[in-house]
């Protein structure tokens, strides 16, 4: 590549660079929820890790055996304010992966008033 199309490759990147600034693409919002994310409030928050907790010990006791049961479990523990929310984010996981699901689905818990 000559020194000359070196030179306007590097201005070409300097405006981009530059346009994306200005648009704010480049200054992350501190307070936009990660994409992952699962939004809840407090009093939600709290009572939906309970209920991950009461589900991922049934699971892991083998009380609970089949996806549909976990599932089940965890829909009728959580506050009706929030399930559709976190069933969709949980989705329908193989029962061999449920407690890493319900360990991701806890992780993905914020709190946001």
């Amino acid at each position: 590549m000559s020194k000359e199309m070196q030179y306007w490759v590097f201005i070409f990147v300097l405006q981009v660079l530059f346009i994306a600034w200005y648009k704010g693409m480049l200054t992350p919002n501190p307070d936009a929820p990660s994409p992952d994310a699962l939004v809840l409030t407090a009093t939600e928050a709290v009572l939906t890790k309970q209920a991950i907790v009461a589900v991922r010990e049934k699971v892991v006791s083998g009380e609970i055996q089949t996806t549909e049961q976990a599932v089940d479990a965890l829909f009728s523990l959580l506050p009706r304010t929030c399930r559709g929310r976190v069933m969709d984010t949980l989705g329908e996981p193989e029962f061999g992966f449920m407690r890493d699901a319900l360990d991701i689905l806890e992780g993905q818990i914020e709190v946001r008033d």
